[in-house]
């Protein structure tokens, strides 16, 4: 989009409006603040290349806050920052530190990473810019350093503060080494939200200074650089204790993953134990099944050529023998079996019982068939 190329020839009086508390929170002015972003971000690009070429180290990053509203400027866009700040592996490293001093209340209520963190910003919002070196109440870490360096070396900020172009306040008035401990001191206790030191115009003179104002703002961040460097922590320049802290979190890291790879180790070998053990139930239950089929497969095979011999039936019992019939008599064709001889009836049996007369329509008795031949 042509509203974002990377370039700087002014602000005007729309790049202040936006900011106006009416558009804080409305997306209307998403657009606007799109285009201010742009220019703001050209200028800090112009100012990037004078930075990189003091050569201090460690280096600085550029980043831009966001100019839509979100949960991390509490839905509210007050203002448009670009800023140059410590590269994302410093500020991990950092992040130990900080949870060491900060609550999860205070995370919460300022969840915004970069005022963790010194700050060499270019501002922007509806009464002026400002172009200089920045830390917020949660800048602990930094802070803290620059407290500690100020009692060990005051005469190395004076020096530093000596060399500053004219123009660049702290509150108003020209920095001095007092008045920079008793800011940072204020700033530590949240008496103060910000300490700020840097080029502070009004809107209506950053507007009149033009393209001119890229060359302003580039004398001011790169005479405060060193400053920041000055005070900023990094393992050269603690005065805080803070890499013992570090090393410590680290030390109690690598031991947790020490103990956690142990474990892992320990859980992998009873694994393997016990699928080695299931393993050898399994091959010892297959060894079972093909003993059982082979010796299937030996009890139903024919003799010979190489087989073993078919295993002895158990005899059967012998089958009755039928009772022989009478000689020249044959069974009937039609199945039916010759009647038997009635024998004498059991002494004291008494005479057979005569049969009762049949109910009436009850139909005439069956003629019976003729009896077969031999039968008797």
């Amino acid at each position: 989009m042509a509203f974002l190329v990377d370039q700087f020839e002014g602000f005007s009086d729309t790049d202040f409006s936006v900011y106006r508390p009416a558009a804080w929170a409305s997306n209307l002015h998403n657009l606007d603040r799109m285009r201010t972003k742009g220019r703001l971000m050209g200028l800090a690009k112009r100012v990037s290349e004078a930075l990189a070429a003091l050569g201090l180290e460690p280096a600085l990053v550029l980043d831009a806050s966001s100019e839509v509203p979100s949960l991390w400027n509490h839905r509210e866009v007050r203002d448009q920052w670009a800023y140059f700040w410590r590269a994302p592996a410093a500020r991990d490293a950092l992040i130990p530190a900080f949870a060491r001093v900060q609550s999860l209340a205070e995370r919460v209520h300022d969840p915004a990473e970069h005022h963790r963190h010194a700050l060499l910003s270019l501002r922007l919002d509806v009464n002026g810019f400002e172009a200089g070196l920045r830390l917020n109440t949660h800048a602990s870490v930094d802070l803290d350093n620059l407290l500690g360096r100020l009692r060990a070396q005051p005469d190395d900020l004076a020096a530093l503060l000596a060399n500053l172009p004219e123009g660049l306040t702290l509150d108003g008035a020209a920095p001095t080494v007092a008045s920079i401990e008793a800011a940072a001191r204020a700033t530590r206790a949240g008496q103060v939200t910000w300490l700020s030191l840097g080029l502070h115009l009004p809107a209506a003179a950053a507007i009149e200074a033009g393209a001119e104002l890229a060359a302003q703002t580039t004398a001011a961040l790169t005479a405060l650089r060193p400053v920041m460097h000055w005070l900023a922590w990094h393992p050269e320049n603690d005065h805080v204790g803070v890499g013992a802290t570090l090393t410590a979190f680290a030390d109690d890291v690598a031991a947790r993953a020490q103990a956690e790879t142990e474990r892992a180790q320990v859980e992998a070998t009873a694994r393997e134990a016990t699928a080695a053990a299931a393993r050898e139930r399994t091959a010892g239950k297959l060894a079972a099944d093909e003993a059982w089929r082979r010796l299937q497969r030996a009890n139903t095979l024919p003799d010979g050529a190489g087989q073993p011999p078919r295993a002895e039936r158990a005899e059967r019992a012998p089958r009755p023998e039928a009772s022989p019939r009478a000689e020249g008599t044959e069974a009937p064709a039609d199945g039916n079996a010759p009647r038997p001889e009635r024998g004498p009836r059991p002494d004291g049996a008494g005479p057979r019982p005569e049969r009762g007369p049949r109910p009436e329509g009850a139909g005439p008795r069956p003629e019976r068939g003729p009896r077969p031949e031999g039968a008797g």
